[in-house]
């Protein structure tokens, strides 16, 4: 995730997992839901893991390909307000609404 901030607010520890969706339009298109299912977007799940990799530079390639990699076990729970760092692994996790 790079974005930059539009306001002074959204810098340093203004700059959550939340606000970079608010600047981006929303949490996701809807049009991305697999063909019949419901998806609840209302309640996403952020997850947070470790690359080893400091993304500037060259070393960006490297860091999603071990993002890309990773079990979802090897990620914590955080909340929408989470400050990703560098090196960071962010993954938003949608589930079925309920009765789906």
């Amino acid at each position: 995730m790079h974005m930059h901030p539009r306001t002074p607010g959204g810098e340093g520890r203004g700059a959550s997992v939340a606000q970079f969706f608010k600047n981006a339009g929303g949490w996701v298109d809807p049009a991305l839901t697999p063909e019949g299912c419901a998806i609840d977007y209302s309640h996403p799940i952020v997850l947070r893991g470790d690359s080893g990799i400091h993304p500037l530079g060259r070393g960006f390639a490297d860091a999603s390909a071990v993002c890309d990699g990773k079990p979802e076990r090897e990620f914590e729970q955080v909340g929408a307000g989470y400050v990703p760092r560098d090196g960071d692994c962010i993954r938003i996790v949608f589930r079925p609404l309920p009765g789906e």
